[in-house]
């Protein structure tokens, strides 16, 4: 049973390394240019209260299985055994060993730096549309009786915009002050008229 695990791995090891450092490299470089251009699609429909809900209530699988960490894993794995096994022709056992080895420690590193970068995350940088119930805000464009309009409103001392529509089905015009009621999702909410609270 080992010969033949270790006839696997001499036959074989090269093109998992290949595979392994292609994909690895191809997910990181593609999710690291997509968090410059505004989260990609990764995130796209997660909100902020649901990321630290994550963070908070399943902290250990959170920290480890992330695209960013498994991805650095596939990809320090992959390169670290092509190095191994085709730069200084160490042995399929010693290639396999240092490449786990790196691709671990790269899972741990990719890890920690997340962890790290939530932790340091201030209080303005963190925004729910679920803080804004409540709060006054203004209509900047025209919410029509069944669709979407937008809303500018104060949360802890900085201005936001958000995609609004009306609580009472009615209108309401641009420049009008409103409250909002409601939060629909991370950046729709629901607002009624200042005066037509109770109406």
């Amino acid at each position: 049973m080992i010969d033949r695990i270790i006839n696997f791995l001499t036959t074989t090891q090269d093109p998992i390394f290949w595979v392994s450092a292609t994909l690895g490299t191809t997910f990181f470089a593609l999710r690291l240019m997509l968090s410059f251009f505004g989260g990609g699609f990764f995130e796209h429909d997660m909100d902020v209260d649901d990321l630290h809900d994550m963070h908070h209530h399943d902290g250990a699988l959170f920290k480890f299985l992330t695209i960013h960490s498994l991805s650095g894993f596939l990809m320090m794995f992959g390169w670290a055994g092509l190095a191994c096994s085709v730069q200084f022709k160490m042995t399929p056992g010693y290639s396999m060993l240092i490449a786990l080895g790196c691709g671990i420690a790269m899972l741990i590193i990719t890890a920690s730096l997340m962890q790290i970068a939530l932790s340091l995350e201030g209080a303005g940088a963190v925004f729910s549309s679920k803080k804004t119930v409540g709060l006054p805000a203004t209509v900047i464009q025209r919410i029509p009786a069944h669709g979407q309009g937008k809303v500018q409103v104060i949360v802890n001392g900085s201005t936001r915009e958000l995609l609004a529509q009306s609580h009472s089905k009615k209108p309401i015009e641009s420049f009008n002050l409103v409250k909002v009621v409601k939060a629909i999702d991370h950046e729709v909410v629901e607002v009624v008229k200042i005066g037509e609270e109770s109406k």
